[in-house]
């Protein structure tokens, strides 16, 4: 971490300006510490805007508070690591499939399996493309097994989708073979790992 007032002022301030909302309704807070940062008459305009890049973009993160130095500068390494600039554009097209077959999956539920237990995964479907995200970048940093524990919600396709467990292994776990013999089948679908 360097003593430079800009930089300080970007690390301290910038999650204020930062580009949270794709609608535009919210206006971003210029902080006036910042603003003086960024006037001041030795900050070049290249310095202005790597650090706006830095800490205005797509992520906020107010981290300056925290009483652990050591974490501070880690947050910091992280942030402005050469390695997150090198970050590959979003493939648009697979997420949208992924997104697509997330929702297919869950209305194909809904209307099959009428008044059965789920817990969808409505309203959290960009989980899907976001496990895909991770645990792909895990592998390529050499991870050989990856454990996931969640909660019920939305586990089904989870299971189809990332883990690729079988759709008729899934579909058949919503079938009572013998409708006589239990009292119904539970909730045992969403226990399977």
């Amino acid at each position: 971490m360097s003593g430079n007032p800009l930089a300080e002022a970007f690390r301290r301030w910038g999650y204020m300006e930062a580009d949270l909302d794709p609608l535009g309704r919210l206006t971003p807070f210029r902080h006036p510490d910042l603003a003086a940062a960024m006037s001041a008459p030795d900050a070049t305009a290249g310095e202005v805007e790597r650090w706006r890049a830095l800490y205005c973009g797509p992520i906020g993160i107010e981290f300056m508070h925290l009483p652990h130095p050591d974490r501070i500068r880690f947050i910091c390494e992280r942030m402005e690591s050469d390695e997150r600039s090198r970050v590959t554009a979003i493939d648009t097209g697979r997420v949208l499939k992924r997104l697509a077959e997330a929702e297919l999956l869950e209305r194909f539920l809904h209307h099959r399996f009428v008044g059965t237990k789920r817990y969808s995964l409505e309203g959290a479907a960009a989980l899907i493309p976001l496990l895909d995200t991770i645990l792909e970048g895990a592998a390529s940093r050499g991870a050989g097994k990856i454990l996931i524990g969640m909660p019920h919600r939305g586990r089904l396709s989870v299971m189809a989708h990332v883990v690729g467990i079988p759709l008729a292994r899934l579909f058949a776990g919503f079938e009572d073979l013998d409708p006589q013999s239990v009292l119904g089948g539970g909730d045992l679908k969403y226990h399977q790992g």
